[in-house]
């Protein structure tokens, strides 16, 4: 399987040859009708190879542009979305092709940095992938350039826990004055038994006793739950119907189908609007397609499939005609 195959006219045999060994130097496998085998027809072939490319470069000229095998072989691409467009020179591709970007290399000679050059490559990189050959030096440079990966966060500690106090050591207090209350009766009963006094020599000193407080434990501060609030669900508003709205010209345009007749506009808000086709489906049974503004001129065109599935495009208002808007590949146009 080739990577790129070429579509050109014979009259240009000379800058599509430049082309093509620009294009195998930047190591893509290439494919043009000069390597025909002679045992198979032409149409046989050429159908064969462009199914099978990655990418096909169509170059443009105004012999191509009258050639029905050049207009056959980008039409082939466009349908399967492989079509990369190039002009040689002040050519404009006809339709439908006109509607696709190009590229412009009629006073290209090689050079490296020539604009449109650098779109065909950056196209094919798309198509086919990059190849080695592309950005010679592009690993080196980004690797100098790479800055170091950032410092590791510092490890945040854990706050230490707060400890209670001890609880006073009453009880050691009160026995070190019980025991200081002792002595004391038993010197006075020892001086009285020495001085032979009649007093009460059977009396003792009764031993004082304090009751032992119990140590208080230290109050533990309750932590309140953290109250949640119930997450909001958004309210979705009802589908717009087919049966309001104005009946105006609708036309559809990508690189695969193409609409051209009347559908029922219903206007949003801040320049969004929804359509229903009244000519049958605008394509593969879709019959809706909406626009979502996001910001001025400028949006998502929103193609709903009767699968229930949504393909969003970026699009913009046209400069040429306000009611269409344009994208990769596509038009809109509602007037």
């Amino acid at each position: 399987m080739v990577d790129v195959f070429l579509s050109y006219s014979r009259h240009d045999e000379a800058a599509v040859r430049r082309l093509a060994q620009k294009i195998e130097a930047e190591g893509y496998e290439v494919w043009w009708d000069a390597e025909l085998p002679p045992h198979k027809s032409y149409g046989e072939v050429i159908e064969e190879k462009v199914a099978s490319a990655k990418a096909a470069v169509v170059v443009w000229s105004p012999t191509a542009a009258k050639s029905e095998w050049v207009r056959a072989e980008a039409d082939m691409a466009r349908n399967q979305r492989k079509l990369i467009q190039t002009a040689l020179g002040d050519i404009m591709p006809p339709l439908p092709f006109n509607q696709i970007q190009f590229a412009d290399i009629g006073d290209w000679q090689g050079e490296d940095d020539h604009t449109g050059w650098r779109k065909v490559k950056a196209s094919l990189s798309e198509l086919c992938g990059a190849r080695k050959g592309a950005e010679p030096g592009a690993s080196i440079a980004m690797a100098a350039t790479t800055p170091p990966p950032p410092p590791a966060p510092e490890t945040s500690h854990a706050p230490e826990p707060i400890v209670a106090a001890e609880p006073l050591k009453w009880p050691l207090f009160v026995g070190i004055g019980i025991a200081l209350l002792a002595l004391v009766g038993v010197g006075a009963f020892v001086m009285g038994q020495m001085g032979g006094g009649s007093g009460d020599r059977g009396a003792t000193v009764p031993a004082i006793e304090s009751p032992t407080p119990e140590p208080s434990e230290p109050a533990q501060e309750e932590i309140p739950e953290p109250e949640t609030e119930p997450t909001p669900v958004p309210s979705q508003a009802p589908p717009p119907s087919a049966s309001r709205g104005r009946i105006v010209g609708c036309y559809f345009w990508n690189s695969v189908h193409e609409y051209d007749g009347s559908c029922r506009f219903v206007a949003g808000q801040d320049g969004d609007f929804t359509t229903f086709a009244m000519d049958g489906n605008y394509f593969e049974g879709v019959a809706r397609i909406d626009l979502d503004v996001v910001t001025p001129g400028a949006g998502y065109l929103e193609v709903h499939y009767p699968d229930g599935a949504v393909q969003r495009t970026k699009v913009r208002r046209s400069a040429n005609d306000r009611a269409c808007w344009d994208g990769p590949r596509l038009t809109f146009c509602a007037r």
